[in-house]
């Protein structure tokens, strides 16, 4: 059984047993959000979780990667706004910082303000390494091919197993702006195959 299919079997029999228990709707809801192509099921327990607690930043947040991944901005922006207004300090603020930068980067004729964000997220958070393939994309997209091995060398050096192969198999299946240019600007950018 490969790790998404066991995470799904799991978040299934988990929602079998639970109640109202924010916590766990929350972790079926992340995992439907991450695992499966069923933008339907994530958002049935992301809005279970919001009528229990609206005030749940963390629902905000993979409302706001759920809308992102379906182009829908400004219903990601104002997701991401809600959910750092909830949680200023929230030890996931980096999601918000990149989610607003991909709904902005991915979705715009010019990813140049987006890319601004990455960069300065980035700067921010300099643990979190995997938006440096969101620079490589944008700076593709933007014709600026050795900023983007560029930043396809910071990416691979700390994380060598990223591939394009790796890549289609574990980004959320919901991410439907994961299409196969997305894939070639990685390509272009120097992530193997």
């Amino acid at each position: 059984m490969t790790e998404r299919a066991r995470a799904l079997d799991l978040a299934t029999r988990a929602a079998e047993k639970v109640t109202d228990h924010v916590p766990t709707l929350m972790a079926i809801a992340g995992t439907y959000s991450q695992a499966s192509p069923d933008k339907a099921l994530a958002h049935t327990y992301i809005d279970r979780v919001l009528s229990i607690d609206p005030n749940n930043a963390w629902a905000w947040i993979r409302l706001g990667w759920l809308r992102q991944y379906a182009g829908e901005v400004a219903g990601s922006l104002e997701a991401f706004d809600r959910a750092e207004r909830l949680s200023l300090l929230d030890p996931f603020v980096h999601q918000i910082t990149f989610g607003r930068a991909a709904a902005r980067y991915r979705w715009a004729d010019d990813p140049t303000e987006g890319l601004a964000m990455i960069e300065e997220g980035l700067r921010r958070h300099p643990g979190v390494v995997w938006p440096w393939r969101m620079v490589a994309a944008a700076n593709v997209r933007l014709g600026r091919i050795d900023a983007a091995r560029a930043a396809t060398a910071r990416l691979l050096d700390q994380l060598p197993h990223v591939t394009i192969r790796y890549l289609r198999a574990c980004l959320p299946p919901t991410a439907v702006h994961f299409e196969d240019e997305y894939f070639l600007h990685l390509s272009i950018a120097g992530i193997p195959d």
